[in-house]
């Protein structure tokens, strides 16, 4: 974890699933959380199918995050219309993972 780093590092990943949902881990196998579904009723909770979608998603964090880092750091200089769009799209994004305003 760099200094500016808050978050737990990658890769993460999930295993099988458990009861109402799916445990999320760090490389270590250290338990984060899990994406849960403990009832069948998605006006209270997300079903299974989007607790599914939830674990994948929170798996690949920390690699969007770098990307959108990478992307950044590569186009920040370029000053075209699509290239001050994008960085700004980056650079909330990143405010946004990084606990900030996005």
């Amino acid at each position: 974890m760099n200094e500016t780093q808050k978050h737990t590092p990658g890769p993460l990943s999930f295993g099988p699933p458990v009861a109402y949902g799916r445990d999320i881990r760090d490389a270590q196998g250290r338990w984060l959380g899990t994406s849960h579904n403990p009832h069948d009723t998605p006006a209270l909770f997300p079903t299974h199918d989007e607790c599914e979608a939830n674990a994948h998603l929170w798996c690949v964090a920390t690699d969007l995050l770098a990307a959108c880092q990478l992307a950044l750091s590569a186009y920040d200089f370029e000053h075209t219309p699509k290239a001050n769009a994008m960085c700004g799209v980056l650079r909330a994004a990143i405010a946004k993972a990084s606990g900030g305003a996005a």
